[in-house]
């Protein structure tokens, strides 16, 4: 009863979750754009490796990055992409241990507080999703805004990015409508709905029975379902104009399988309070982490400020044991 009560206090409130499957490039830099900018206390955060190649598989578990692994079927890796894009969200959102999800894309790069101010606006009858400034690779959406801070991460401009972000920052305004990711949704609405549809839908199907769409079919996109299905439940959908994320656009999809592999050498791990400078600049630990081979950073960002020691061991237990 003791040990059921203690893992309820400590249980995580809030499960992010973000999609990988070829490109380690995409997969470290949005890793540390969330250890940058997002506060993990109180917050699982967890890959889905979704039918993830081994440089990918590699670089998870070497590097002590908390991911499940989830693998489709021969017959459905012959369907459109997009049909285990959205399977592979359903099965993270099972694997959620918070009340709350939050699902990214893996091309995103986020700004001060952006998952904050997604929260702060939760009010119990709807889900929410931030506000995007996308590079124009793509054409945007509802409250999208167009404007290059790079097509590719390599080229990001983040110090500009930021400053922007703070410019066109909306303290507690929010609209009904808009983009579908990030979003921050609560847990037993997505399952009461059944998550997203397993592919894109053919118009005029029936939203909890649907005909999924192939290519060139006239369809509903499977995000455009789940906002329907919630709204039945009278759930709305909402973008909160102070929580701001750039869209790169496309990342993997067009980024050449160039995983990078770590040949199974053993890892150290760094561990410090902060592994970079407290106000985001350089020190002694962030040379170390670029320079040294197979040296790996842990701190408070990752597994809290409270019992730091007892909550490292505890971390690198857990991701040990997830892909184990």
């Amino acid at each position: 009863m003791c040990i059921s009560i203690k893992n309820e206090i400590f249980r995580p409130r809030y499960t992010i979750i973000c999609l990988i499957y070829k490109s380690v490039k995409w997969l470290k830099f949005v890793y540390e754009q969330i250890l940058k900018y997002t506060d993990l206390t109180n917050k699982e955060f967890y890959f889905i490796a979704n039918d993830a190649n081994e440089e990918v598989l590699e670089y998870l578990k070497s590097n002590f990055i908390p991911f499940y692994e989830f693998n489709t079927t021969e017959s459905q890796k012959k369907e459109w992409y997009i049909n285990n894009v959205y399977r592979a969200y359903n099965y993270g959102a099972k694997k959620a241990v918070g009340d709350f999800l939050v699902f990214i894309n893996s091309d995103m790069a986020f700004s001060d507080n952006w998952f904050e101010n997604l929260a702060n606006k939760y009010d119990g009858g709807n889900c929410i999703t931030s506000r995007l400034v996308e590079s124009g690779k793509l054409s945007t959406g509802l409250y999208g805004i167009e404007k290059n801070y790079g097509l590719d991460s390599c080229e990001y401009k983040e110090k500009e990015f930021n400053a922007y972000a703070k410019k066109i920052c909306l303290d507690d305004e929010v609209s009904n409508g808009g983009l579908f990711m990030p979003l921050y949704i609560k847990k037993e609405d997505f399952i009461s709905v059944e998550g997203y549809p397993e592919g894109n839908i053919k118009i005029g199907s029936n939203l909890f029975n649907p005909v999924i769409a192939n290519k060139g079919d006239a369809l509903i996109s499977g995000d455009n379902v789940l906002m329907m299905k919630l709204k039945t439940k009278g759930i709305i959908h909402q973008t909160s104009f102070d929580s701001i994320v750039y869209h790169f656009q496309c990342g993997e999809l067009d980024d050449k399988n160039e995983g990078r592999s770590c040949n199974g050498h053993p890892k150290v791990v760094l561990c410090n309070d902060l592994v970079t400078g407290s106000m985001g600049e350089k020190v002694l630990w962030d040379f170390m982490l670029e320079n040294i081979p197979y040296l790996v950073g842990v701190d408070k960002r990752v597994v809290g400020n409270e019992l730091f020691e007892k909550n490292v061991k505890k971390y690198l237990k857990k991701t040990i044991q997830m892909f184990a």
